[in-house]
């Protein structure tokens, strides 16, 4: 059984009620509880929330108390006791929609804990009774009793979330040569969302500790950073085959995307589809990995609310799917992703649709409706008439702090794509508040063909970040022939 028990600074005496002397506009002095697990068996991760009520109230503690609903108080872990992996985090801050998230604590072990209040100046001041709430992690945690919005959680401003929420695939570059094309992938790191956009990367002949030499090949590890860039790290020669027992590990903090065998050859290195393994992925968000050679797809961890259930998968699920038809892959309220022949149905969260064939996969599409921790904001803004170069690029004022959502790509589309062969381009660009040069954020995903069906597209920005006042604005680049008409863009972001 797992017990988890606040006890006071000195890990003995157990903890009563929190007392601060606030002022707002400056966080108040932080007080050390130890969290400790009491039971005979291991909590394998636990989540600390925050429910509060006014002093001495008998009403119940609440996640609509003006604190908790505003998330004023802060949280951070600072140590733990010698049986305890080590992890300590930022300050975070919890109460509704936000929890900090634990490595695991053993039985008879603990973690410290430092609390604060941190109340906007301005915000009257009144005395909180407050429940600090423990959870150890489960598969399916109930929610209180609250109005809860479904879909997959992209956990932003989590410091202790780090997945590849969307892209990524690592495929060979096309002809037998020592590169591998990378395609736009968006992952979060310790709770920051970042984007890199498709490229191609070199593996030389060259491992790590020097040149390959006739029957040698070296491990290849590509990891995403915090930086937001893409990261290679080489392993030492090894006499072939392969041995994937042999990978060397990525940079400390680092998410593994794919594993690349580089097998000796004169002419350079002729990399195929078999040297590279994608069994170490590190993604989240319920992300799908999948193959055109396979039927099996795989369904990667993740949190959801489904129906009054938080959903949290700490382990990949893995689904055999049928020949030749389109199934919709969706999460249930017990916890579990399922093949349906509808994406929706009762108290049941749309992940993805899945095309198949007789052999494998042959298309898919991401219905992961997207659930911010913070409150989520869309800004569109449309140009109307006749468009014709960069002639129509039209200003936007942006007046909050805004962060892109990792799951989102910036959508845009036109009324029509000109009359003669060719493409119709549009670009993005930022200037920062109170005026300066324009920046780009990145072409806006593929141009789109003066006969396309559907003349919309979407794509990835890798500026993740927009500071409060800064002005966007849409640049055409290129209308083949006849001028296109109407532009609308749509930005999908939550609130920093």
């Amino acid at each position: 059984m797992i017990n988890l028990k606040w006890y006071e600074s000195d890990g003995v005496t157990p903890a009563t009620a929190l007392s601060f002397a606030q002022t707002n506009g400056t966080p108040s002095t932080a007080q050390e509880l130890w969290l400790q697990n009491d039971g005979t068996e291991d909590a394998p991760g636990v989540s600390v929330t925050a429910l509060t009520r006014d002093q001495g109230s008998s009403d119940p503690y609440s996640f609509d108390d003006e604190m908790a609903a505003n998330r004023w108080l802060e949280v951070r872990l600072t140590g733990q006791s010698a049986g305890a992996t080590p992890h300590t985090t930022a300050w975070t801050p919890i109460g509704a929609g936000r929890r900090l998230l634990t490595r695991s604590i053993p039985a008879g072990e603990s973690r410290t804990v430092e609390v604060r209040t941190n109340i906007p100046a301005g915000v009257g001041t009144q005395a909180k009774d407050i429940l600090l709430r423990p959870t150890a992690a489960s598969a399916v945690v109930p929610l209180e009793d609250a109005p809860w919005r479904e879909g997959v959680r992209t956990l932003l401003g989590d410091a202790g979330a780090s997945y590849i929420a969307q892209g990524g695939a690592v495929t060979p570059t096309g002809t037998p040569d020592d590169e591998v094309h990378v395609a736009d992938v968006s992952w979060v790191a310790a709770g920051e969302p970042l984007a890199l956009a498709g490229a191609a990367v070199e593996l030389s002949q060259t491992a790590g500790d020097g040149a390959l030499g006739s029957g040698e090949y070296y491990w290849a590890v590509l990891s995403l950073k915090d930086d937001g860039t893409l990261t290679t790290t080489k392993g030492n020669a090894l006499t072939a085959p392969q041995a994937p027992s042999a990978r060397p590990d990525a940079p400390t903090g680092e998410l593994i995307l794919a594993d690349v065998a580089v097998d000796y050859d004169a002419g350079g290195g002729a990399i195929g589809a078999a040297d590279i393994l994608t069994d170490r992925r590190e993604s989240g968000g319920f992300d799908l990995a999948y193959s055109a050679a396979s039927l099996s797809v795989e369904v990667a961890p993740g949190e959801a609310v489904v129906g009054r259930r938080l959903v949290r998968r700490t382990a990949a699920y893995d689904l055999d799917l049928n020949a030749s038809e389109t199934a919709y892959i969706v999460l249930g309220s017990d916890g579990a992703p399922v093949a349906a022949t509808s994406p929706y149905g009762s108290e049941a969260v749309p992940l993805w649709e899945v095309t198949t064939d007789g052999s494998g996969v042959t298309a898919v599409r991401d219905l992961r409706p997207l659930l911010p921790l913070r409150r989520e904001v869309r800004l569109r803004f449309e140009v109307a008439g006749t468009l014709s170069g960069s002639s129509a690029s039209v200003p936007q004022l942006i007046t909050v702090p805004l962060r892109l959502a990792p799951f989102a790509p910036l959508r845009w589309c036109v009324g029509d794509t000109g009359g003669t062969s060719g493409q119709t381009e549009i670009d993005l660009e930022v200037s920062a508040a109170g005026g300066g040069a324009w920046a780009s954020l990145g072409a806006l995903g593929a141009a789109l063909a003066y006969d396309a069906t559907d003349p919309a597209a979407s794509g990835l920005v890798e500026t993740t970040t927009l500071a409060a006042g800064s002005r966007v604005r849409a640049v055409v680049g290129a209308v083949p022939g006849t001028a296109s008409a109407d532009l609308s863009i749509e930005l999908l972001t939550e609130e920093a």
